[in-house]
């Protein structure tokens, strides 16, 4: 993919940062059997930094960030193989369940 992580797609409409989803969906063909890189980019991208989720699959199919591109990437369809790619069938409930942990860890050290 060339992407060059310029940024002129962003900010994405549904919060997908697709700079970094496209940097972590080449790392995981590059460093091809290397579970740290799915690792990463659940923690990155899923929120578990405290951070809000943004990852690909929250792509709404807008199109506004191709209309930015000045490579012309067809970005919604790379989103969508990043996706399949980093985004097992246990990624959103994992997510959501690491997110719930932290904002109840939040909320008990408030008191």
């Amino acid at each position: 993919m060339g992407c060059t992580g310029c940024g002129y797609c962003m900010p994405c409409p549904a919060g997908v940062n697709i700079p970094v989803c496209f940097s972590y969906y080449n790392d995981k063909s590059v460093y091809d059997g290397d579970k740290s890189v799915g690792r990463h980019y659940m923690g990155m991208l899923g929120g578990m930094d405290g951070g809000k989720p943004s990852f690909a699959s929250l792509c709404k199919d807008c199109g506004k960030c191709e209309r930015h591109c000045p490579q012309s990437i067809p970005i919604r369809k790379h989103l969508k193989d990043v996706s399949k790619e980093m985004e097992p069938f246990y990624f959103k409930p994992l997510v959501g369940m690491v997110g719930g942990y932290y904002k109840m860890r939040g909320a008990f050290s408030q008191r």
